[in-house]
């Protein structure tokens, strides 16, 4: 049986398939690639049932595998030549393997720094707000993984989105231009897209937001009745606002250099999210917060923002090697 294909160490991967948002995702990990000194691992799978067909029609006689896949090797480095081009000293493998892409992908993301995929390739319907490779990478892979959209025109942040409360917005309104988002809730899983997020606001010289959201049902003890006094919402936000300060604390500590802003928000978790990416330039969460049961592999918070945010993002899976 032959062993699952890995990439180097620390590398970049991202997956390309041909399409349009494959070529996007291209260009951020390259952007990414050189940012933190890594090598780029280009992939590409393909299929028995599919590619085999394909060109015993064209050839009219049965290929063999090695002259396929030597074919769909120089279709890769075609595409990519344009963006790759640009960046000569950047090292760069090319991998094509044999197999579904979302395992192949997955393979892959084993001892890499993060794994890069568009929101929907080939196959992609366009009424579809993640691809089927994309969705299940956010659930197999044990790297971060960075969704890149095609530029904010797939899903507006407001499109189906009942989130109207207007003390929610207003603490929204704080949010600089630019910043990397990070929703955090207190968990472990939020510890750690923190501690990577400040990474990244590091590397990429940005502000980072962190926003720790609020409802009615679901809220701090004490925060909406203390010795017989009721707060007003935006007294109330502020009151998050300050614990979440202290629960970052330690963390924000080890990055002294980090620019960074706390916000409490009253509004649904994923709602606020989603709002948050409008201007952000990078969105960050984990895989699972305070509400996840053990057996999802991705929390309802995190699904909704890796569908609908208009920004690039990166979910941190529950379990991977620090960046």
């Amino acid at each position: 049986m032959a062993q699952p294909s890995t990439a180097a160490s620390g590398a970049v991967v991202v997956g390309h398939d041909g399409s349009r948002h494959a070529d996007l995702a291209l260009a951020r990990a390259i952007e990414f690639a050189e940012l933190f000194t890594a090598p780029l691992v280009i992939v590409r799978a393909w299929h028995l049932d599919s590619d085999v067909p394909a060109y015993t029609r064209i050839l009219a006689t049965d290929p063999t595998l090695p002259d396929i896949a030597d074919d769909i090797r120089r279709s890769l480095l075609d595409d990519c030549a344009p963006r790759l081009s640009e960046h000569p000293d950047l090292p760069v493998d090319y991998r094509v393997e044999l197999g579904g892409a979302a395992n192949v992908l997955s393979d892959l993301s084993t001892g890499a720094r993060m794994l890069v995929v568009g929101s929907r390739g080939l196959g992609g319907l366009s009424g579809l707000l993640l691809g089927s490779v994309t969705a299940r990478c956010l659930h197999q892979a044990t790297c971060p993984v960075l969704i890149v959209r095609n530029g904010g025109t797939e899903h507006s942040a407001t499109q189906d989105d009942p989130f109207s409360t207007r003390a929610g917005m207003r603490q929204l309104a704080d949010m600089r231009p630019g910043s990397i988002v990070i929703g955090y809730d207190g968990s472990k899983d939020s510890d750690r897209a923190l501690e990577i997020a400040l990474q990244f606001a590091t590397a990429l010289a940005a502000p980072i937001d962190v926003i720790r959201c609020w409802t009615i049902d679901d809220h701090p003890p004490g925060l909406l009745w203390r010795d017989g006094y009721v707060p007003s919402f935006d007294e109330a936000s502020e009151t998050v606002r300050t614990q979440l300060e202290a629960a970052v604390a330690a963390i924000a500590e080890r990055h002294p250099e980090a620019d960074l802003q706390c916000i409490g928000a009253l509004g649904d978790p994923g709602q606020t999210l989603v709002r948050a990416t409008a201007a952000a330039a990078l969105l960050v969460v984990g895989s699972r917060g305070r509400g996840g049961f053990r057996s999802l592999l991705l929390g309802s918070v995190s699904t909704h923002s890796a569908q609908r945010a208009t920004c690039p993002t990166l979910v941190i899976p529950h379990i991977h090697r620090p960046l």
